[in-house]
């Protein structure tokens, strides 16, 4: 059995459960990055299938790992590539290939070979893989779109190394086609930032304070704390526990002056647990807000040195905030914002590169049409120049029909009642209003017009699946069309993972494992 690799690939842990039956645990790891193409040999058994479908096998290479191969092509050779025949050393170039054996040209004759013969071993020897001239031409490009083109083709070989430069190109191209109209719309307004795509003005964004998100907030911070924490005992890790649990109600807290504080009945339940295991509350105080004695009492328990601390605690502390917040707004159609559209500086989602989200393909699709345009909020120090490169505080779609007379306000990341919707809509209604766009901000969901997804589209739909998070603006009932195709970065044709942008394309959905029962006769030539 062999395998083309190319790219990235992972592997799982393994373990019998008590059906004695092989089950992958925890999460995929990088074990191998294949920046030119590789075949080899697969020959341990295939034991199991994850829930999407992928294979997953044993191999020397990858040590106790069981791999999930991405980047693989449904053939070892392809066109263009360089072969020593195993039987004759003669060096061929691939004319044709498919699933079972590939044609070459030897004195002006096609033949045709199989990969592996009956013997299991391979009919040829790796000599040199082909390289697929780029086909750019930049010419229509000025000098603010050539630095998009470099940041985004440095963008997509930092998680797709694999990636062939002739289809980073053809999407670059493909999204700037899909988006010069609503780029020539947004280049009125007067602070339109050309280099980098996007309006950015300084603001504040209102934000909802909800008690089930408070609770939640805090409740994930003493989770992360007490994780294989060295420094509890049996009695301290008791007190921590109910004092995580108080935390964690959501009518243990309360606005006050503006504030979010902790019930009375709430913090004398914290303090008597405390006083139980003998750590004092001088640090703390009945009229602090609920984040201030929160790290109290992650102090109290000699936590506050983890390293992990300060990103935990920011962002349950972030959830507790009434104040608005002082941003960065950005309106953006940069693509580089399209791919790092879920690197939020402390939440995630399906679409998140960084990640591998099982959604992540989407962004291009995002990326591809000609109505999404993307709002961001950053931290309002951060640099003037390539804004795509910070972590997002919150994110949110908006798309607008061809006529500029409707948009769609799509569900807001990492939560929709942190960030107050109507203050980004406001925000975002005002730009449209400074390019000439007058739409009523008052939302209109029955009235107004249908929304459905791009043909290939591989986002996922939120306007479909969280349409209560969403709202519709103007009245001329038109139709809405969000999301379109992308194709491979290393073959070109259309995808339909939403989860690769290189494997599992329409034209090949197959993950091929060679086999070697092959019938000899059927593929070789009298002559060979």
């Amino acid at each position: 059995m062999y395998i083309r690799l190319y790219g990235r690939v992972y592997g799982y842990d393994i373990e019998k459960n008590e059906n004695d039956e092989y089950v992958i645990v925890g999460d995929s790891k990088l074990i191998g990055n294949f920046k030119k193409p590789l075949i080899i040999d697969a020959t341990k058994q295939i034991v199991t299938r994850r829930w999407y479908d992928a294979e997953l096998f044993g191999h020397e290479i990858f040590g106790d790992k069981y791999a999930f191969i991405t980047g693989q092509h449904t053939r070892l050779l392809l066109p263009g590539d360089a072969v020593i025949l195993s039987r004759t050393n003669k060096k061929v170039v691939v004319y044709g290939s498919g699933r079972k054996s590939f044609s070459y040209y030897q004195d002006g004759v096609l033949k045709k070979r199989p990969y592996i013969y009956s013997d299991g071993s391979l009919s040829f020897k790796a000599y040199k893989f082909v390289e697929e001239p780029i086909e750019e031409n930049t010419d229509w490009m000025d000098s603010n779109l050539k630095y998009n083109y470099d940041c985004f083709y440095k963008l997509i070989k930092t998680y797709y190394p694999q990636a062939k430069d002739k289809y980073i190109y053809n999407e670059f191209k493909t999204w700037y086609e899909a988006k010069k109209d609503l780029i020539a719309l947004f280049r009125e307004h007067p602070q339109w930032n050309d280099k980098e795509k996007c309006i950015a003005i300084d603001l504040p964004i209102n934000r909802n304070v909800d008690g089930s998100v408070v609770a939640s907030a805090a409740r994930e911070l003493f989770q992360t704390m007490s994780a294989e924490s060295p420094v509890f005992s049996r009695r301290t890790l008791a007190a921590y526990d109910r004092i995580a649990d108080v935390a964690s109600r959501s009518y243990n807290y309360k606005t006050d002056n503006n504030c979010i504080r902790f019930h009375e009945t709430a913090y004398r339940e914290i303090e008597e647990y405390l006083n139980a295991i003998d750590l004092n509350d001088d640090d703390m105080n009945i009229n602090a807000k609920a984040s201030r004695n929160i790290n109290a009492i992650i102090k109290k328990f000699k936590l506050a040195d983890r390293t992990e601390y300060n990103k935990a605690s920011a962002k349950c502390f972030d959830a507790m905030a009434l104040k608005p917040l002082q941003v960065k707004f950005v309106v953006s159609l940069n693509i580089c914002d399209f791919v790092t559209m879920s690197h939020g500086n402390s939440w995630s989602s399906c679409h998140s590169f960084r990640n591998r989200g099982g959604w992540h393909a989407g962004c291009l699709s995002y990326a591809n049409d000609d109505v999404t345009v993307i709002t961001y909020g950053l931290d309002k120090n951060c640099p003037d120049n390539d804004y795509y490169k910070n972590d997002k505080i919150f994110r949110q779609l908006f798309m607008i029909n061809k006529e500029h007379t409707e948009y769609v306000q799509s569900r807001m990341y990492p939560a929709c009642n942190i960030y107050t919707d109507e203050s980004v809509n406001a925000s975002f209604n005002s730009i449209l209003s400074e390019v000439g766009i007058d739409i009523s901000d008052t939302p209109v969901r029955k009235e107004s017009g249908r929304v459905i997804s791009g043909e290939h589209y591989l986002n996922y739909p939120d306007y479909l699946n969280f349409c209560n998070a969403c709202n519709r603006y103007g009245s001329n009932l038109s139709l809405i069309k969000i999301g379109a195709g992308v194709k491979s970065l290393f073959n070109g044709e259309w995808l339909i993972s939403t989860n690769s942008l290189t494997g599992n394309t329409a034209e090949n959905q197959e993950i091929i494992i060679w086999s070697s029962n092959i019938n000899k006769s059927e593929y070789l030539t009298e002559n060979e």
